[in-house]
């Protein structure tokens, strides 16, 4: 017999859930199998959202308590927990960086009482449970720019198609 999963969005082993819309975008799937998808993805698993004394309760305070969806690594950290080698903390930080770029997140470097630290901020939240991450925003337009291209490249096929003159 299979069993039903609960879903609990407050579950340590909550899931990330990816927009049905997503599966149709190239431009997801091409990302969603690369390095810096597993880096996002990790980051993401690890979203702050309670106060607990790991060393996570300021971050706590200053983002999710003002409304943002924030994870917080080292790149040493990072870099281990993906490859196992502390020493592909040039990879990763590529990836950080690319990541920032695209805007799929946002980078906020806090001093911390054990040094420096990076803040990676995924979006926002409303306090009753709504988030909105950069991510869908992301490729939602650069899904609205596929379809849009397709919608132009049969318009012109139609257009080549058919002869006015023949009307």
């Amino acid at each position: 017999m299979v069993e039903k999963y609960k879903f609990d969005a407050s579950a340590e082993d909550g899931f990330i859930r990816i927009p049905q819309k997503f599966m149709r975008c190239k431009a997801y799937i091409n990302w969603a199998g690369t390095k810096e998808s597993a880096v996002y993805f990790h980051l993401r698993g690890f979203i702050i959202r309670r106060a607990i004394n790991t060393g996570t309760k300021k971050i706590y305070e200053r983002f999710y308590e003002k409304g943002f969806i924030a994870s917080n690594f080292s790149q040493e950290d990072l870099a281990y927990n993906l490859t196992g080698k502390e020493s592909n903390q040039g990879n990763i930080s590529r990836y950080t960086k690319s990541l920032a770029e695209k805007g799929l997140v946002k980078i906020k470097r806090v001093k911390t009482p054990l040094g420096w630290c990076n803040i990676y901020i995924f979006g926002t939240h409303d306090f009753n449970g709504h988030e909105a991450y950069y991510l869908d925003k992301y490729f939602s337009d650069k899904l609205l720019a596929e379809k849009t291209e397709k919608m132009i490249r049969d318009v012109n096929e139609y257009n080549a198609l058919s002869d006015p003159d023949e009307w």
